[in-house]
């Protein structure tokens, strides 16, 4: 189920991005170009007392259409009931690991259902979140820090 909301979410965000403003464009030419030859096949084929009631249910099943789109986008976005069930705590970093995603994520923000993938640093891990900024230090590739002896 989080598999189909993730695609789901992936193919939305690429379509709005990448096709959907050129398709309106395209779109709003050839319907200005069409109107007149469309507007006479509509009077030919439906009565004109049928074309109110028509456009009127079209405008209805529109609005529930937007409607049931905003429903599943808000959906998308809302965390699981136990926001927790989804990560598991490493010890040895400090941090948590997604049970389907890669990476590491923070272990400061993660408690506070705020998921903040980690920035991959030289010796460790830093927190991408602006309030945050944390840096998780790697215990397997840690900062030698170079004494500075100087002589006289």
């Amino acid at each position: 189920m989080k598999i189909l909301k993730e695609l789901i979410s992936s193919i939305t965000e690429s379509l709005t991005s990448q096709w959907l403003i050129p398709l309106l464009s395209s779109l709003s030419s050839i319907v200005i170009l069409v109107i007149p030859q469309f507007q006479i096949w509509i009077d030919q084929l439906i009565p004109i007392s049928m074309q109110g009631r028509l456009a009127a249910i079209l405008i209805i099943l529109l609005c529930i259409a937007v409607a049931y789109i905003y429903h599943l986008r808000k959906e998308l976005y809302k965390p699981s009931k136990d926001f927790l069930e989804d990560f598991e705590f490493v010890d040895y970093l400090g941090l948590y690991k997604h049970k389907m995603k890669t990476g590491y994520f923070c272990g400061s923000c993660t408690p506070n259902k705020v998921i903040s993938p980690l920035f991959i640093e030289p010796h460790g891990w830093r927190c991408q979140i602006k309030n945050c900024n944390k840096f998780h230090q790697n215990p397997d590739n840690p900062i030698k820090y170079i004494k500075n002896r100087r002589q006289w």
